[in-house]
């Protein structure tokens, strides 16, 4: 028996992160809507940050898993009951805790580092797993890009390196957006200068960033395969994922979703900033500082991408050369 479990919209374009997870695991890559203007992609738009790493932001399911033959994602568990990741500053923090602690306290903090650090270490175990499996995966994907069995598209910049691609987007903060998108020649491509991740394609003068794929080739190249797991059909212009019951059974009961991190204060904080002419003119600079500051004030770790999401309206107002 298959249960529908919920409607989407497909993107028109997706990055080569997400053209690898079509591959590996049957994730479709979703429309986002763009934050500002109704009706437009956020994809390949001026809020889009180069790097793309965050479009692959939900940890493998256990339908995926089940797809890949490979043993429940401990991350999903986590991702589902808001565990926090306890990172090595957490945990030297949580050492000097225990050192000045004694007592039912002390034994309380103990067992608390243990289960940190058997989760580290299966999450640890089963991510090698997973980059094990993917590497197949990226072999086959590049094989077909260098073939010209699929395109790819992006936006060539200057530079050889992350940082040159960074300073350069630094220079300009609407590089991206407006510069013009090109087919990528297929003897371009390298399989060693592939960052998947990112979506970038490095060269020795110039490189490729924003590496994207047309989603209706996509699936000409890699069509949906009648799966005894997942069907998908659409519906106008939406589509329907129908997960097998079991499936659905075996997953996470106590499921309550990703906590929502804590902009408001970090809206305050920029605030603060500006009210103070402090907040830095590079948008690079001010990452980083918020990077910081979200360990020191809050002890979260969030990615570049989010913040520098958060920081662009702040960049088109305040800086906008």
């Amino acid at each position: 028996m298959l249960v529908v479990l919920k409607s989407f919209a497909l993107a028109d374009v997706c990055f080569i992160n997400e053209l690898l997870y079509w591959v590996a695991l049957r994730r479709l890559p979703l429309a986002i809507g763009h934050p500002k203007e109704a009706g437009q992609e956020f994809r390949l738009s001026d809020w889009c940050e180069v790097d793309v790493s965050d479009f692959i932001n939900q940890p493998v399911t256990p339908a995926e898993c089940k797809f890949a033959g490979l043993p429940p994602n401990p991350r999903y568990r986590a991702f589902n009951e808001g565990t926090p990741w306890v990172d090595d500053d957490e945990l030297k923090g949580l050492d000097k805790i225990i050192n000045c602690t004694s007592g039912e306290g002390r034994d309380g903090y103990m067992r608390w580092r243990a289960e940190a650090l058997a989760e580290r270490k299966a999450i640890s175990d089963w991510d090698g797993r997973f980059r094990d499996y993917l590497e197949y995966h990226k072999s086959k994907i590049s094989i077909a890009l260098r073939d010209g069995t699929i395109c790819a598209y992006g936006i060539r910049i200057k530079g050889s390196s992350w940082e040159d691609i960074k300073n350069n987007i630094a220079s300009d903060p609407h590089l991206l957006s407006s510069s013009e998108q090109s087919e990528i020649p297929n003897t371009e491509w390298v399989f060693s200068k592939i960052d998947w991740d990112k979506g970038i394609l490095y060269g020795s003068e110039f490189s490729y960033s924003w590496v994207y794929f047309d989603v209706e080739e996509m699936l000409s190249v890699y069509p949906i395969p009648d799966l005894p797991l997942t069907a998908v059909k659409q519906l106008c212009d939406s589509f329907l994922v129908e997960l097998d019951k079991d499936i659905i059974a075996g997953a996470p009961q106590a499921a309550r979703g990703r906590p929502p991190l804590p902009w408001e204060p970090f809206h305050v904080e920029v605030a603060c900033l500006i009210k103070k002419n402090a907040l830095p003119e590079k948008k690079e600079a001010a990452i980083g500082h918020f990077e910081n500051w979200f360990k020191k004030e809050l002890g979260l770790s969030v990615s570049r991408s989010s913040i520098g999401q958060k920081l662009t309206p702040y960049y088109q107002k305040f800086f906008p050369s």
